[in-house]
Formats: structure tokens, C-alpha cells, sequence
């Protein structure tokens, strides 16, 4: 076969972005989930057990990936927010290097066909008015379907029609479409049709609604899993933790049970494996395309509690099943980084973003604060960063990681928490306020301030009008920009049907 490379020595670029991956949830750390595509991704690349998203939040996130940049950088710190237009954009520097570049999925940004320097873009929404507007949902309605067990899970309106079948298992069942309508397959099926025509170089973000609540696989994979016997994760408890009581979520977690609990966790895992099926899918393409000179990323935007301190989903504090996310990197064929490595060095997803431009040949511009893994996937050193630095709550929250010490610094003091990771690493034990680890937690706070200190917040461009639902704002912003998108019609209806059934049982 022959070997295609990225033009001028230039490798592609394909990165594989989850959404709501609790970092141990994967094969390669967990042999309970079946993940056998990104085992194999980690035995040709190295594994990063200890990376941390910079806000664990879908478009926070996303926009720190984007652009490299902290939250209280780029301005973004809630969803359907827009980075600035001035703001570095991996995807925009690579064009300017000649990279085609394309969007296929999910991408949470806002408006949600800001390009962003992307020149093809098929995209698959969730939260917010995209999923009135994209792609995937108007192809789907357009086959006389709607993702009903995602919308009674995602948008307030359908929320409150759910039922308590939906309460009692905290979302999690079958997904109501065939296998090949799920928005997983679409967006592998849509990738693969990228990859079978793309030049290099290019470099492709596939997004990844799942594995997202509502944990709604198609059927077939949760035949993979036989819930009782499934192991509880780290950090479970049979109550919720005195701290963390009293935190509003999506559902209430008091009465989560351990069967539950297991119950959930594979519907959780078969998201997963689904997931990881589409990976199969494109590293064949990559494959039996010759296109072998290809750096291949795989991370998510953010965690998953997973029955961590007895909850679910995700808010609540800076714990690591949130912060923390798995990251694989490869670069195929004979390139120069190590193979089937494990690197515990200190990493941030912003780190990735760095990387992806020093892979493409790409100076990293001022404004960028992530910092080249190149030197560490080669081997050269096992050392990255001394800390690793996360937030949340409209910036009123902070996280600080050194070695084994962590601290969660907030505008409550209630709220402030140190705690020693070797010892304690389902984080039980609050030390902020004993008097023997003072002079550690000032250190750590002096270290976070460093990192605060002479940022200059950029504004977010566009923000989700106040008042409108996602309906509402789908309808008004869709592709057609006057009434309603096929699919926010459906919708529509459905809800009225909903509220048909409510009363009629009201009655």
C-alpha cells in the first residue's frame, strides 16, 4: 500500500472529542467497558491519565480548546456563549497554513455555524437552539423522526412531561431510534464520508454528542453489558457526602441506589462502546487510505460524576471524575512519538491545542496559553507542568492541582476545599480548614493567583437572547431563517402531543 502524507511533511490531523467521558471509563483503565478502537489507539500512542478540561462545562470547554485559552481568557463561561471573532482559533491558523479543515458533529458553539476557521462543517447539536438548526436533526426529521428520549431529557419543555419512569432511572434507557439514526452513527457515517474524499492535508474535529445524558444507546449495545456485575467506580458512596448535600442537580441523588447505580453505569459504558465503534471506523479509513502520516486525538470536553460522592452527571464541586478527561495522542506510522506509552506528567486540555499546532508547523501566537507535548510524546522528558489549573461557576469557582496536593478555591468559603490526593483520593477529607496543612494551602493559593493575575478577560461574542427557549431560538435562527425547521415542527408537535397525554391522564 501506499503511504499518502500530509502536504509539504505536514501530518493530518483527526481529532476524537466525547462529551461527559469520566476519564476511568475506558477500556485501557477500566476493563469492564469495552472500548477495544481507543485500546488499540492507546497501544500505538501515549495515554495521559492525568489531564485536566479548563472548565468543565460543554462550551467553556470546547471554546478553551479552540483557542488554547483559559476561561477567564477567552470570555466563554456558560452555553450558547461565542468566542470573540479576535480570538485564536486552531482551526483558522491551520487553514492559513494550507490544512483543510473540517467540523462534523458536535460542537456546541454559538451561533452554532460559526466557522471558526472551519471550511466544511456538518454538525449534530444538543443543548440549545442548535439541534433546531443543524444537520443531523433536519435529516432526521426529514425521515419522519425525532430523538424523543434526548429532547424529554435536554429541553425544560419535554423535562416536564417525562414521567417517573424517567425520574427512577435517572434517564437512562434505550434510545428510541434504530441504530443507524442515532446521532453516534451519523456522525461516524458523516466522518468516514469526509475521510474517503479529503486532500491532505487536512485536519478533521469529530464530535461526539454521546456519551452526554441522556445515557440512550441504541439497544444493541447494551446487550455488551450485564449490569450486575458491574464494579462501582472510585468515590461511590451509599450517601451523599455532607459537602456536597444540598447541591442542586439534574435529578435528586438521594435516592440512587447501587443497583441503580449499575444500571446506569451500562447504559453509560454502552454510549461509550458505540462510540468507540465510529473510532474503528475512521482509523480504518485512515488505513486502507494510506493515510499514515496522521496525528490521532482522542479527549472530551469534560467528566462524569458516575455515582462519584453519590451523583450523577455533573455541577457540584471541581472533583476530578469532573475535571479530569482521557486523553490519547498517536501519530501513525513511523513518525517520532512513543508507542503504547503511559505519561503521568500534569497535562491541560489547552496543552492538546499547542501540540496541534506545533504538529502542523504552526508558531504558537502570544494569545495562546497551552504548552507543547511534543517534547514529553517523544520521550525526551517525562516532566510537563507543575500544575494544572481548572474553573467554573461563572469564574466564582478555581481548581489548583500540584503533585498530590489539590485545591478548590470559591467565592464562599464554605466552599474552599484542599485535599491530598495519595491519601485521599476520592477527595472525603477536607483539609482547607486544619490547622496543620495552612502553609500548603496558602502556597497552593499563592500559585493560583499567579495564574489569575494580569489575564485580561475577553468578552464572549454572542450570548443566547434571555427569556427564549431553545425551541424558540432554533426556530427563529434556523437554516431557512423564517418559521420552523422541519425538525423544530416535529418537535413541536410532539410536545403538544405530550401535553395532550398529560391531561388526558390528569383527568
Amino acid at each position: 500500500m501506499d503511504v499518502t502524507h500530509g502536504g509539504g511533511g505536514r501530518p493530518n490531523i483527526v481529532i476524537l472529542y466525547g462529551d461527559q467521558h469520566r476519564a476511568d471509563a475506558i477500556g485501557y483503565e477500566n476493563p469492564e467497558v469495552r472500548t477495544p478502537n481507543l485500546d488499540a489507539l492507546a497501544q500505538e500512542g501515549v495515554v495521559f491519565p492525568a489531564s485536566y478540561c479548563q472548565y468543565p462545562v460543554c462550551s467553556p470547554s470546547r471554546a478553551s480548546f479552540l483557542t488554547g485559552q483559559y476561561a477567564h481568557t477567552h470570555g466563554v463561561t456558560g452555553n450558547n456563549q461565542g468566542v470573540h471573532p479576535g480570538a485564536p482559533m486552531f482551526p483558522r491558523l491551520l487553514r492559513e497554513r494550507g490544512y483543510a479543515t473540517a467540523a462534523i458533529g458536535k460542537m456546541h458553539f454559538y451561533p452554532t455555524y460559526a466557522s471558526y476557521g472551519f471550511d466544511h462543517m456538518e454538525l449534530s447539536e444538543q443543548n440549545g437552539p442548535g439541534r433546531y438548526e443543524d444537520d443531523y436533526h433536519r435529516w432526521l426529521a426529514n425521515r419522519g423522526r425525532i430523538d424523543l428520549v434526548d429532547l424529554i431529557d435536554q429541553e425544560a419543555e419535554f423535562r416536564r412531561y417525562a414521567g417517573q419512569e424517567y425520574l427512577d432511572s435517572f434517564g437512562a434507557r434505550a434510545s428510541d431510534l434504530p441504530e443507524e439514526l442515532h446521532s453516534t452513527t451519523w456522525a461516524g457515517d458523516r466522518a468516514v464520508a469526509y475521510l474517503e474524499r479529503a486532500e491532505p492535508p487536512f485536519c478533521l474535529w469529530l464530535g461526539f454528542i454521546k456519551p452526554h445524558h441522556p445515557f440512550d444507546p441504541p439497544a444493541r449495545w447494551l446487550e455488551v453489558y450485564d449490569e450486575q456485575n458491574l464494579s462501582p467506580l472510585p468515590g461511590w458512596t451509599e450517601t451523599i457526602p455532607a459537602p456536597d448535600a444540598g447541591k442542586r442537580g439534574y435529578f435528586a441523588y438521594e435516592p440512587l441506589t447501587l443497583p441503580t447505580l449499575r444500571r446506569v453505569m451500562a447504559h453509560y459504558y454502552a454510549t461509550i462502546s458505540h462510540v468507540d465503534a465510529q473510532v474503528g471506523r475512521v482509523l480504518q479509513v485512515l488505513r486502507r487510505r494510506g493515510l499514515e502520516d496522521t496525528v490521532v486525538i482522542y479527549t472530551a470536553d469534560h467528566g462524569e460524576f458516575l455515582g462519584y460522592h453519590h451523583l450523577l452527571l455533573k455541577g457540584a464541586y471541581l472533583y476530578e471524575p469532573l475535571v479530569r478527561v482521557p486523553l490519547v495522542m498517536a501519530r501513525l506510522g513511523e513518525g517520532d512519538w512513543a508507542a503504547g506509552r503511559r505519561e503521568n506528567a500534569l497535562v491541560e486540555s489547552i496543552d492538546v491545542t499547542s501540540t496541534i499546532l506545533a504538529s502542523a508547523g504552526v508558531e504558537q501566537p502570544s494569545p495562546v496559553q497551552g504548552c507543547d507535548l511534543t517534547p514529553v510524546l517523544r520521550g525526551e522528558r517525562d516532566e510537563h507542568r507543575e500544575t494544572v489549573f481548572s474553573q467554573s461557576g461563572g469564574m466564582s469557582m478555581q481548581m489548583l492541582r500540584a503533585g498530590r496536593w489539590k485545591l478548590i478555591q470559591a467565592a464562599r468559603e464554605r466552599d474552599r476545599m484542599l485535599f491530598d490526593l495519595k491519601q485521599d483520593p476520592t477527595e472525603l477529607r477536607n483539609l482547607y480548614d486544619e490547622p496543620g496543612y495552612r502553609d500548603v494551602g496558602s502556597e497552593l493559593e499563592r500559585r493560583l493567583l499567579e495564574r489569575l493575575c494580569g489575564e485580561v478577560r475577553t468578552p464572549s461574542y454572542a450570548q443566547a437572547p434571555a427569556g427564549a427557549t431553545s425551541l424558540e431560538q432554533g426556530a427563529a435562527r434556523g437554516p431557512a431563517h423564517r418559521g420552523l425547521t422541519p425538525y423544530a415542527a416535529a418537535s413541536e408537535a410532539a410536545l403538544r402531543e405530550l401535553a395532550r397525554r398529560a391531561e388526558g391522564e390528569r383527568a
